[in-house]
């Protein structure tokens, strides 16, 4: 049979005026500011938000801290599901969509944190996100391996 891929856009794209610091800057921002730098002095020089740095230095959030809500998988359960991912490619067995969904579905309610599925599977939202972080991996029609 034939196999095609539909890729659905968004009807409005999401805009935000949000800065996004990036880790080196930041940890280096945090560093100067360990040894005696003041925390608008490296606002200033990093071009990190005031406030952003001073949530950190004074612990009212974590150094690594993401936007929005919380992940749902770790960077190491996502780390290791797109390295099952490759692995499975190559030996030949590419995974489907719903197939990468269904197994991080499963890595989530087997660690036992709260999750926002509720059909048994991740939703294309956050397929999406999974793509975003791991943009090695892409998606491609199936085609039969040379013997």
């Amino acid at each position: 049979g034939t196999c095609f891929l539909q890729i659905m856009a968004q009807s409005k794209p999401h805009v935000t005026k949000r800065q996004h610091s990036s880790k080196e800057s930041m940890a280096t921002a945090l560093k100067n500011i360990e040894v005696g730098m003041g925390i608008r002095e490296a606002s200033r020089l990093y071009k990190i938000p005031y406030l952003s740095l001073r949530r950190r230095v004074n612990h009212d959030v974590s150094i690594n801290c993401r936007l929005g809500p919380p992940t749902v998988l770790t960077d190491e359960e996502e780390e290791q599901l797109a390295s099952y991912c490759n692995k499975m490619a190559d030996m030949g067995f590419g995974l489907l969509r719903d197939d990468v969904m269904l197994t991080a579905f499963k890595i989530a309610e087997s660690s036992g944190r709260k999750q926002p599925f509720t059909k048994g599977a991740t939703g294309p939202a956050w397929f999406g996100g999974f793509r975003s972080h791991h943009a090695y991996l892409t998606l491609r029609l199936a085609q039969s391996l040379p013997h």
